[in-house]
């Protein structure tokens, strides 16, 4: 730690010479300050990628009571909704599989859907690697789509709707668009990048996210991060109960997935 202080306080004093100096160029020519703006800017975006961690794994929960039979909606709250047998099953595996991929120095910093199915996938996947994980946060914006309040006979409808509209643009009645989705998970992302305090990395930045959420939720992260078009959102499949897709951080610090995403069938 005394090491990286001294670095950055090394990398401190040489931006405020460099400072001083650009000062006296933009005496001689003020057309050279927004070039620099822009080249520090790049090279604060480049090092924060950098310190983020070596990877990012979306996990979907398990197989819940609604994805048996959606009557359990007229019963109780989506968020209420539990995990099956099935489900607890296939998120202690998904515990065992993360628990394979780990280095030996791997820390894991976790974010958990507060909904009741995603709490419960997250406590059968900690069973596995409990003594690697560092923080626990659930965060509100990893929740699922917001459906509203309707019966199973007016979800059919729906769904019907929603399938000629496509799963971005349609938005429920009283609830939520995938394009209200993919702005929640635009505000995590920012929020994963906040994280990275360049000054004071005192803050312990573990080497793996685990982000347990849902499935659309997982959809809007990845188009999100890499830009790709709301054609190419339509175009990818849900990911399967305790699906995994995982982000690889390269040298430049950009990410690629390494996961075999599944095609829709139309």
């Amino acid at each position: 730690m005394n090491a990286l202080m001294e670095t950055i306080s090394q990398n401190i004093f040489g931006i405020m010479i460099g400072v001083f100096i650009l000062i006296i160029f933009e005496l001689i020519n003020p057309t050279i300050m927004p070039y620099v703006a822009y080249k520090l800017s790049h090279y604060s975006k480049a090092y924060i990628n950098k310190l983020m961690p070596d990877k990012i794994i979306l996990v979907r929960h398990g197989e819940s009571e609604a994805n048996i039979d959606h009557k359990i909606y007229n019963q109780k709250a989506d968020w209420q909704v539990n995990l099956s047998p099935k489900g607890h099953e296939e998120a202690l595996k998904a515990g065992e599989m993360l628990k394979s991929i780990l280095r030996p120095h791997d820390t894991i910093e976790c974010f958990i859907s507060p909904y009741t199915r995603t709490r419960q996938t997250f406590q059968g996947i900690k069973k596995s690697v409990e003594n690697r994980i560092i923080s626990e946060i659930e965060d509100p914006r990893l929740r699922e789509q917001e459906y509203g309040s309707h019966t199973e006979e007016e979800m059919v409808k729906i769904r019907e709707n929603r399938k000629k509209s496509g799963q971005f643009y349609y938005r429920y009645p009283s609830g939520e668009s995938g394009a209200d989705v993919y702005d929640r998970a635009s505000q995590f992302l920012d929020k994963m990048k906040r994280k990275v305090n360049i000054i004071d990395n005192s803050n312990n930045i573990g080497s793996i996210y685990l982000i347990v959420t849902h499935s659309l939720f997982m959809k809007s992260f990845i188009i999100r991060y890499f830009e790709w078009s709301i054609e190419r959102f339509e175009q990818i499949e849900n990911a399967k109960n305790c699906g995994i897709w995982i982000l690889e951080k390269n040298s430049k610090g950009h990410y690629k997935l390494t996961t075999p995403l599944e095609e829709r069938k139309n």
